[in-house]
């Protein structure tokens, strides 16, 4: 009895002054890319070759995707692609309006209704079949903003 009385004088304190922390993540223009289940820089058909890609917003409409030995695949989720390997070719993927169709009402200003997805063959290249290099560019200043090598087995 005492020294449950005692037990609970040592942690009531602790549990009244104790505060869940909240992370908040602010919203702002950016993109998210990665890997969904286990990470390599090795891919496999089926197995490892899912990737979340979530533009928040603007960055979708200002976002080009180049991929050489490889495209992105649309699965039945909105947020994840699958990277396919695709031999000698080189692939450009971007959000409707982001490079193309101008804001009328603003000229210079893109569209922010950026949600289609459009996928076209940007050419042949000559990097060996089974490395997959992925560059995501900003379409106004056409810096790389990110920049991943994969290897197909």
């Amino acid at each position: 009895m005492i020294m449950r009385l005692l037990l609970s004088l040592i942690f009531i304190p602790f549990l009244v002054f104790c505060q869940t922390e909240k992370i908040k993540i602010k919203k702002e223009d950016s993109f998210f890319f990665f890997q969904t289940g286990q990470k390599s820089d090795t891919i496999s058909l089926n197995k490892n070759d899912l990737f979340y890609l979530k533009m928040t917003g603007k960055t979708g409409c200002n976002t080009r995707i180049e991929i050489e030995n490889g495209r992105l695949m649309r699965t039945k989720n909105d947020t994840v692609f699958q990277l396919k390997n695709v031999p000698h070719l080189q692939y450009e993927h971007y959000f409707q309006d982001s490079t193309f169709v101008a804001n009328k009402s603003k000229p210079g200003v893109v569209n922010d209704n950026c949600h289609k997805f459009i996928t076209h063959i940007n050419g042949a290249n000559e990097a060996k079949g089974n490395v997959i290099k992925i560059i995501f560019y900003n379409v106004n200043t056409k810096d790389a903003l990110l920049s991943n090598t994969f290897y197909y087995k």
